[in-house]
């Protein structure tokens, strides 16, 4: 049984989404030849399902879900997505990706199985894209005003989401459990950002990556924290995107996967496969060569979010 991970596909209605500059460039003029690489690349793997860790969209516009649904499917296989801070913005995206499951609207969490002989690969996805208000109040959409007035603080997650954790986790602790969310739980804080847009000279300086993407409130992540610690024994691996990072970060003995994103250099994805006892990670490349010689400017020195052997490949004991 193989599976993909796969994120920040910012999928958008070619033309509407002008290029712009992260890592590296990212050359949205060139969305069209990127779609047609994502489905070539992920066919040519026949994985069995895709799992996809959010920002699915580029601008949180119902037209964008949809064309992303459209090449996802065309893929011939079974996918599921968690929500990123690009698909709730405003209301619409939230709303189409609770569809997809038949959840309640405003509610993006939730669980699914996929069954190989004798496992059971149980993908739990989470909603940590929800937004903490300055009065204390944690609310599904961004309000532009409030966000530009600096009353909207960072990300969070709300109670009703940790205890609904916690019980699908003791519920389902003899499965082989993947955790997808789009904000890491995990990650390292320091990083090269001189050459950022945001940054300033000498571009060699280190600095905060959360200064740069606001993770998770300090609330929320420590008890974030201790629902995964709590069932640390039944975790395999979780799995987030948002940095656009390839990266690796080990913690009460899980796996925390981070993958770069699918909208610039180095334009790759995890392909899992489930072997007797443990679930093997390789990292693949986009097939179109033209859209990376677009985006990597190797005078920007940030090869290291391509990451280091140990961020790229690894082979990960099953816990059942």
């Amino acid at each position: 049984m193989r599976f993909a991970i796969i994120t920040d596909t910012h999928f958008a209605i070619p033309g509407t989404v002008p290029d712009g500059v992260w890592w590296y460039k990212v050359p949205h003029s060139m969305d069209e030849r990127r779609y047609a690489s994502i489905k070539r690349s992920l066919k040519s793997l026949s994985p069995d399902f895709i799992a996809v860790c959010g920002d699915f969209t580029a601008d949180c516009r119902r037209e964008s879900f949809l064309l992303g649904k459209g090449i996802m499917d065309s893929i011939g296989c079974e996918w599921r997505t968690a929500v990123g801070n690009h698909d709730t913005n405003w209301p619409g995206v939230r709303e189409e990706i609770s569809s997809l499951y038949s959840l309640p609207d405003k509610i993006n969490y939730y669980s699914h199985d996929i069954s190989i002989e004798k496992h059971v690969l149980h993908f739990i996805f989470l909603d940590l894209c929800q937004n903490l208000w300055r009065d204390g109040s944690i609310r599904p959409h961004v309000d532009q005003e409030a966000y530009d007035d600096g009353d909207i603080l960072k990300f969070a997650i709300d109670d009703k989401q940790l205890e609904w954790f916690d019980k699908d986790l003791t519920e389902n602790r003899h499965k082989i459990n993947i955790v997808i969310t789009h904000t890491p739980v995990y990650y390292r804080d320091s990083v090269y950002v001189g050459t950022l847009p945001k940054a300033k000279e000498p571009f060699n300086d280190i600095t905060s990556l959360n200064l740069l993407n606001p993770e998770l409130e300090a609330v929320s992540e420590k008890k974030l924290k201790e629902v995964i610690k709590k069932h640390k024994d039944s975790i395999t691996a979780v799995f987030s995107g948002h940095t656009h990072i390839n990266e690796v970060i080990y913690a009460n003995g899980i796996p925390f996967c981070t993958t770069a994103a699918l909208r610039e250099c180095p334009f790759e994805f995890r392909m899992a496969e489930v072997t007797d006892g443990s679930l093997d990670i390789t990292m693949h490349k986009l097939d179109d060569e033209a859209i990376y010689e677009a985006s990597y400017e190797i005078w920007r020195g940030n090869e290291w979010i391509f990451g280091k052997p140990e961020d790229r490949e690894s082979s990960i004991q099953l816990k059942t």
